[in-house]
């Protein structure tokens, strides 16, 4: 093997995500419905990127082949009121921006919620937040 060869695999080995698999997340994320292709899943996809790639150069590729890798999410939460919830969905389904600034509050955490499940009724994803209140 040539030293180009080496290095070139030595490269592709310690990076965060493999070429084959950015790809397939990137089919994956393509075949998602629009509703489901939220700013905070793609937030949160190149966070995790960047903090394996800080983690990468701090300390090598050694500890983490020696060492089993344990993921760990923190979860903050911040409560909003259910009453709050249903008329700030609502301006979210249609693209508006509230004025009322209780609402316009809870619209930001809407979006900002990491975490979304279908509704039973209509299987549309909906923020876990959302479902939570009563939804």
């Amino acid at each position: 093997m040539t030293l180009l060869a080496t290095v070139r695999a030595w490269s592709v080995a310690t990076r965060p995500v493999h070429p084959e698999t950015r790809a397939a997340l990137a089919r994956r994320w393509a075949e998602l419905p629009e509703s489901a292709r939220t700013p905070a899943r793609t937030l949160g996809q190149h966070a995790v990127k960047r903090w394996s790639g800080r983690m990468l150069r701090r300390t090598g590729v050694a500890p983490w082949l020696r060492h089993r890798v344990r993921p760990v999410t923190f979860v903050m939460h911040s409560f909003m009121d259910a009453a709050d919830v249903a008329p700030a969905w609502e301006a979210m389904q249609h693209g508006e921006d509230n004025t009322d600034p209780r609402i316009a509050a809870t619209q930001q955490r809407l979006q900002a919620c990491s975490y979304a499940m279908a509704h039973p009724e209509t299987g549309q994803l909906v923020p876990v937040s959302a479902r939570a209140s009563g939804l």
